[in-house]
């Protein structure tokens, strides 16, 4: 399948909330919970304009998304998803060498995420460390929280590290 990853632009925002929330129902949690979370996944134009967000396209449709806010120096995932129909198609992997490429490119030194318990392992194939963990709903429920030490990461097998070619 050819992928191809482009920036986010703000009419984007109804697509990717839609993506967001289409990709965390494929955990099967119970529909409450949707309401405990609030906004969670909806995306505001503004947000787009104002961060790192790229898309993952096949067909000329967004099959995912990622968001990487700034935080005192410190790269923070927002949102990580692809659409159900196309986990395990090496989209996820696509968008992170994207982010991966775009720290090291900004002297970034730390890619932090609260993750979903069940996407976990995905981000510790990356290099992922578990740090800690944040409260999340419902109670008692925690997030892992997860960091990429960027300057760890091999730079030659980066596609957005323009030194690898």
């Amino acid at each position: 399948m050819n992928i191809t990853i482009r920036d986010a632009v703000e009419s984007d925002a109804t697509v990717l909330s839609s993506v967001a929330l289409a990709s965390k129902k494929y955990w099967n949690y119970p529909d409450h919970w949707y309401e405990l979370w609030g906004g969670t996944f909806t995306l505001q134009p503004r947000f787009i304009s104002n961060n790192y967000v790229k898309v993952a396209i096949a067909k000329n449709n967004i099959v995912g998304f990622i968001a990487i806010s700034m935080n005192n120096g410190v790269a923070e995932i927002e949102h990580m998803w692809v659409l159900p129909s196309h986990i395990n198609m090496g989209i996820g992997k696509k968008l992170m060498d994207d982010a991966i490429g775009y720290c090291m490119n900004h002297g970034i030194s730390t890619l932090r995420v609260e993750s979903d318990p069940n996407a976990r392992l995905f981000y510790e194939k990356f290099g992922a460390k578990h740090t800690g963990y944040v409260d999340s709903k419902p109670k008692p429920r925690k997030l892992p929280v997860l960091e990429i030490n960027i300057r760890s990461i091999n730079h030659s097998s980066t596609p957005n590290n323009p030194k690898s070619s």
